[in-house]
């Protein structure tokens, strides 16, 4: 595993009269249940490890909405770990959740109630006045809110697998709804907390017990009345699905635009399997481009939660995947540490990015190895590999190809799509629990049994072909339906038949233009659609085959379109419908899928 858990603390521990809990001569302490004041009055609840001796000690603060007493170790190390290394520890539930004061509206408040906190943890009783932040998921778009604020004693930051664009990785990828994701997100993690904080343990049970039917539930229409996102425990994930397209209500909350404030160094840590992958190489990107401070980046072969590595079934899995805990420490050790405090030298790890190391530190999918790079994505080709059939790709036993020319005359190909039985989703880019919603590369090979997916695939390669960077789906289609959905997948055939997905995407027919966010369709005309199926750092190896996926849903990682008026947050049963859709790839029509293929002799 990717991660090495922190074991538990001693049984000896002692409290003393200033509400320390203490360690045995040595060892870190604690003070729980901190008030740290907002510049509203607001309090906000925090627990302070510090470390053994006198310092000054630089500090590290994780601000959190799933708990401070957890302090996200199930992907880190405990607190305790970092304060072992010389770090005063701040973990500090987010505003309205466990035991903060005020109201928990996600993203709103954040970006301020990080400056405070900073600025109070810099002046902390022993504190050297240099503070970094660390956090994963929520809490690593946290950090960038509050980096975007330039606090006077923010020195580096670490987020980890996380995104500011709240609209398009978090709730709306390609408009439709990520509904895996916002359900066990949403009713596993937010709303439980949110009912307790309202005094209502009935409710609270049941909504415990609901969170245990998923993924039964996902079925549940419509979805905007799902049982176990109550309005009165949930009233944001209501606004989230009041608000399908992208309007002021997400540029509100979305701060990708506040990245151009950004100066401090900054460590982004992601996983090709991760549901906020793009939102992690676009910070990245942007802030390592603006060049005002040092950014670096490692994206490894891991999933959201947990964090366990994938390797292609011929490959093995005894490759050094490293320790993000190590890694982690040695970027602040850099930045926030001085003199005697710094060390001398510190082991890299497989994955560890060091000062003269480049930028980027990439795991290679396919060849499963590690790659060095200045920049992402890398220098690369964008090659089309065109859509070809005789008007049968229906399905892996169709006669579907996937070739770099381009169509002639071709047949289009035909499916239906009924919302009462929708693709499913097999593996993927979401999150949280892979028990409940549809998470990592897995064998496609029984999606690819059905009529409702065309399937395309190249002959066998004869040399390794390998890509970097983003991959679109540029679609010609045709539907019988006022709305609807089209998805699109890569996927890599091995020589034993199994088909692994690479990336995905999809686009939600009535929010495919930002200027018109309700353009329903006229029935049967032609359309051009883009679909961003996602970045990825892939080989596709001598003898393996190139396949492309088309379908109309992916279920649950995205919810059911009605093909109808109706929204698909707000539709119910009644008004799902089937639409019969259409694929071209004719000389006039060329849908073809684009590939950022890297060029073998350019090195790294």
């Amino acid at each position: 595993m990717a991660i090495q858990h922190s074991r538990g603390v001693s049984a000896f521990a002692r409290t003393d009269s200033d509400g320390y809990t203490a360690l045995p001569s040595g060892e870190p302490t604690v003070r729980r249940d901190v008030p740290v004041p907002m510049r509203d009055g607001v309090l906000l609840s925090a627990d302070v490890y510090h470390p053994a001796g006198q310092g000054p000690h630089p500090v590290l603060v994780m601000r959190v909405p799933y708990g401070k007493e957890a302090a996200q170790t199930i992907v880190f190390a405990h607190p305790y770990w970092y304060a072992s290394h010389g770090y005063i520890v701040v973990v500090q539930d987010t505003r309205g959740r466990f035991k903060s004061e005020g109201e928990f509206s996600p993203w709103v408040d954040e970006a301020a109630d990080g400056y405070d906190t900073v600025e109070w943890a810099a002046e902390l009783p022993g504190a050297s006045g240099a503070v970094g932040m660390y956090g994963f998921s929520y809490a690593g778009g946290l950090q960038l809110q509050a980096a975007a604020l330039a606090p006077p004693h923010l020195r580096a930051i670490a987020p980890a697998f996380s995104s500011l664009d709240v609209y398009g990785d978090w709730i709306y990828p390609g408009g439709a709804l990520s509904w895996a994701f916002l359900a066990s997100w949403g009713a596993g993690d937010l709303v439980t907390e949110s009912a307790r904080r309202l005094g209502d343990p009935d409710l609270e049970e049941r909504l415990h017990a609901l969170a245990r039917e998923l993924p039964d539930s996902y079925w549940h229409l419509p979805v905007c009345e799902h049982p176990a996102l109550p309005r009165a425990a949930a009233p944001y994930v209501h606004d989230w699905l009041a608000h399908p397209w992208r309007d002021e209500f997400w540029s509100q909350r979305t701060g990708e635009q506040t990245l151009s404030t950004v100066s401090v160094p900054g460590l982004h840590i992601g996983g090709w399997s991760d549901v906020f992958i793009a939102g992690t190489l676009a910070s990245f990107s942007t802030l390592a481009n603006a060049g005002a401070a040092e950014q670096r980046l490692v994206i490894g072969p891991w999933m959201h939660m947990p964090w366990i590595p994938w390797s292609p079934p011929e490959q093995g899995d005894d490759q050094d995947f490293g320790d993000v805990n190590s890694l982690q420490l040695d970027w602040f050790d850099r930045w926030l540490k001085t003199g005697s405090e710094r060390p001398a030298s510190t082991e890299q790890t497989a994955g560890a990015v060091g000062p003269r190391e480049d930028a980027a530190r990439v795991f290679t999918m396919g060849s499963n190895r590690w790659t060095s790079m200045r920049a992402w994505p890398p220098a690369c080709e964008l090659t089309s590999w065109h859509l070809h059939s005789d008007g049968r790709a229906n399905s892996r036993f169709g006669d579907g190809a996937l070739a770099p020319q381009a169509p002639a005359g071709e047949p289009f190909d035909v499916f239906v799509y009924d919302p009462r039985n929708p693709v499913p989703s097999v593996g993927g880019r979401s999150c949280c629990n892979p028990e409940i919603a549809p998470i990592g590369f897995s064998d496609q090979r029984s999606v690819e049994e059905r009529n409702d997916v065309l399937v395309y695939s190249s002959a066998a390669l004869e040399e390794p072909l390998e890509i970097g960077g983003d991959v679109t789906l540029l679609l010609w289609a045709a539907t019988s339906a006022l709305d609807t959905d089209f998805t699109g997948k890569l996927v890599d055939v091995q020589p034993d038949g199994a088909a692994i997905n690479v990336v995905e995407g999809i686009v939600r027919a009535r929010h495919r233009r930002v200027q018109e966010p309700e353009s329903l369709l006229e029935p049967d005309s032609v359309h051009r659609f883009a679909l961003e199926l996602g970045p990825i750092r892939w080989c596709f190896r001598a003898g393996h085959r190139i396949r492309l996926e088309v379908a109309s849903s992916s279920f649950p990682r995205y919810s059911r379109n009605a093909n109808a008026r109706a929204h698909p947050n707000t539709a119910r049963f009644g008004d799902l419908q089937s639409a019969t859709q259409r694929i071209y790839h004719d000389r006039d029509r060329p849908s073809a899928l684009i590939l950022p293929v890297l060029d073998p002799r350019a090195g790294t």
